[in-house]
């Protein structure tokens, strides 16, 4: 919320968890923000969209597909925001999701999405990490596209000319450390 509060007043916005899981940010927005807005979630996993709509009051939380589109009109979203949802994401899925984005975040919105950027790169190989220093998005497919096994990592470059690729104007870029020595 303060990162967005920097940008946007919540007051009658239409905010979306793209990728809520079992809404552990979610279920905190109604008790903190304004009762003017309108809370959504989304999640590829059907038992967690059920869950959140079961357990969580005041939210609407529909299910998606691991690709794009979700079931909402354009221009629909004030604001929105994705914690580690790109990183489990292929390339070609981060190309399609940034396009998906776009279309349902009214224009002037606001985004916030979190990556695995450069605190990672000491987990990649040399040759990855040739990659990231190159600003190439790095995979680890040793699993299913979508499971927490699969990794991306996220070079500042390559967000950043994704991004813009999309008409996205980057307003902060926050690179974290390491807490307790892990990323």
């Amino acid at each position: 919320i303060n990162h967005f509060k920097k940008y946007i007043e919540f007051n009658q916005k239409k905010i979306l968890d793209w990728g809520c899981g079992s809404g552990r940010v979610l279920r905190h927005l109604p008790l903190l923000i304004d009762k003017s807005n309108q809370i959504y979630g989304t999640d590829y996993n059907s038992k967690y969209a059920n869950w959140c709509n079961k357990n969580i009051q005041n939210v609407i939380v529909k299910e998606n597909l691991l690709n794009p589109p979700l079931d909402y009109n354009d221009s629909y979203f004030d604001a929105l925001y994705g914690i580690s949802i790109f990183t489990h994401l292929s390339e070609k899925n981060h190309y399609l999701w940034f396009k998906e984005l776009n279309r349902v975040l009214k224009k002037n919105g606001i985004i916030l999405i979190t990556t695995h950027g450069k605190v990672f790169k000491e987990k990649l190989t040399n040759k990855e990490q040739s990659l990231f220093s190159k600003g190439k998005l790095v995979e680890h497919t040793y699993k299913i596209e979508g499971n927490r096994l699969f990794a991306a990592y996220h070079p500042q470059k390559f967000i950043k000319n994704l991004s813009e690729s999309y008409g996205f104007k980057i307003l902060e870029h926050i690179e974290e450390g390491k807490r307790n020595n892990k990323p």
